[in-house]
This record gives C-alpha cells, sequence and structure tokens, in this order.
C-alpha cells in the first residue's frame, strides 16, 4: 500500500510572529504603505500652491486616518474628508488648497483603484458561462 502523502500544517501566529524577519516585514510595508499614501497627499497640497510641514501633514493624515478606522462607513468614506480638510485648515492651509488636494488625493487613492481592479477582473481568463453548463442540461432554445 502506497504511503499517502502529509498536508504540512501551516505555521501559527506564534511561529511567524516569533521569526525577526517576518515581524520586521510586517512592520515594514503598512510603514511604507502610510508614508507613501501621505506623501501622495503632501505632493498634491504643494502642486495646488502649498507645500506644508510634513510633521503637520503627517499629523493630520494620522488623526484621519485612526478616525476611519470605526466602522461608520466603508473605507472611511466622508470621515476622512471631514476631519483632514479642517485638520489642514488648521495648521495654515488656505481652503480652496486643503479641498481641493484632499478631494483630488481621495480621488486617486480610494476611487481610482475601483475601476482598473474591475478592468483586471474582467481580463481574467475564464470560460463562459454557457461552457460551464452541464452537457446533459438542456439549452433553452
Amino acid at each position: 500500500m502506497a504511503q499517502s502523502s502529509r498536508v504540512r500544517p501551516t505555521p501559527s501566529s506564534r511561529t511567524l510572529l516569533s521569526d525577526r524577519q517576518v515581524r520586521s516585514t510586517f512592520a515594514l510595508w503598512p510603514t511604507a504603505n502610510w508614508l507613501l499614501d501621505a506623501a501622495a497627499l503632501w505632493v498634491l497640497l504643494a502642486a495646488y500652491g502649498h507645500a506644508m510641514n510634513p510633521v503637520a501633514l503627517l499629523l493630520a493624515y494620522c488623526i484621519a486616518c485612526l478616525l476611519a478606522i470605526l466602522p461608520f462607513t466603508p473605507g472611511g468614506l466622508g470621515v476622512v474628508e471631514g476631519v483632514l480638510i479642517p485638520s489642514l485648515l488648521e495648521f495654515g492651509v488656505p481652503a480652496s488648497v486643503a479641498v481641493l488636494g484632499v478631494v483630488s488625493w481621495r480621488l486617486l487613492q480610494f476611487w481610482a483603484p475601483i475601476p482598473i481592479a474591475g478592468i483586471c477582473y474582467l481580463s481574467l481568463p475564464t470560460p463562459g458561462w454557457r461552457n460551464r453548463l452541464p452537457s446533459r442540461i438542456s439549452r433553452p432554445r
């Protein structure tokens, strides 16, 4: 009788977190994501005419992102804008620049990936639904 192949169990979270490289990766990627996201906001604000202090921008950005975690709306939609624009105004950003910068940033950061993901989904090579029907089911004429 042939020996059955054994399925190796996946490592537990305790095992994963005991690895120093995994811990540093878990810390590095989210930090880079937040910093690059805040940098994109800074670039958009500078493009509209106000290059603000990066520390002040990070403070306003982090407050908005932390409040977006509250499960009121998906992706913090409306919460981020409602917190970030007044925060930027308090740090001396002109109102028109704050509104244009935050709305442009949210269009790129929140809304732009949705149609891109839809196009990627539609481009997946899958057979049509008619090819998935079993042959014993009669198709309508």
